[in-house]
């Protein structure tokens, strides 16, 4: 069931880029293949939709893209359905999108947690919900892991990090490594009274510093845009209309 919220979402939302689409006919034809090696029917006459094309020439436009750079094999008929099948190459392609937290809208927050960093928290959720991602703090997590193992699980699942280095805790530096680690953007936070403490090895990359939480909002709201673009999760509003909110996260299959 959709409401007018549902479809005014939809109505805001950016369309995606060129490779977004690309990688939206890449999955659409996985789906439809029950095994590797199976040629299937796209109709892209009346389907153009499931790849946000405006019509049956763009969504041609990606199919002949997917076939330019080996990702998939195609028949072209003269019909309204393209016989074609993805490729071993096409297939490896969805693996690596897969592990590289592309599909992700998952933001993992990075930062001490004790109360007197509460305003900190509810202002870096804000922002990374103002910027369409969903923010996700492993002490806000329902799990019976193990801790260790349940953090580089939700690392994983992520796609970017936001670390906040006041108070120099070595899990945040852990934690923000392990991001890098995977080739994946870490965006740094510091507070100005604890810049001096960070360490040298981290001091190179550009850290956002803010005297107080109401400046957090907005600076790392335009650095995560700035960065990553503008996410799936939220319609456009202006960043003094946000307000704290941390939904739940988002499982990468």
């Amino acid at each position: 069931m959709y409401d007018y919220d549902d479809l005014e979402k939809i109505a805001q939302s950016r369309d995606p880029s060129i490779n977004e689409k690309l990688q939206m006919l890449l999955k659409h034809l996985a789906g439809l293949s029950e095994y590797p090696g199976q040629q299937v029917r796209l109709d892209s006459t009346h389907d153009y939709s499931i790849l946000c094309a405006k019509n049956r020439d763009e969504a041609d436009f990606y199919l002949r893209a997917l076939e330019g750079t080996g990702l998939a094999a195609v028949e072209w008929l003269l019909d309204a359905e393209t016989p074609c099948a993805l490729t071993p190459t096409g297939w490896q392609e969805l693996e690596r999108i897969g592990e590289s937290g592309a599909d992700s809208s998952n933001a993992f927050i990075a930062m001490w947690f004790h109360s007197s960093q509460d305003a900190v928290k509810e202002s870096i959720e804000s922002a990374i919900a103002a910027a369409g991602y969903i923010p996700v703090r492993i002490d806000e997590v329902e799990h019976v892991n193990r801790i260790d193992d349940e953090i580089i699980a939700r690392i994983r699942q992520s796609k970017f990090l936001v670390a906040d280095l006041t108070g120099q805790r070595n899990g945040v530096y852990f934690e923000a490594g392990f991001m890098l680690g995977l080739g994946r953007p870490v965006i740094w936070l510091c507070s100005e009274s604890d810049l001096d403490k960070v360490h040298f090895d981290t001091r190179q990359y550009n850290t956002i510093v803010y005297a107080d939480v109401e400046e957090i909002v907005s600076k790392l709201q335009f650095r995560i845009e700035a960065i990553m673009g503008r996410g799936p999760r939220t319609p456009e509003a202006s960043p003094s209309a946000h307000q704290p909110t941390s939904p739940s996260p988002e499982i990468s299959r």
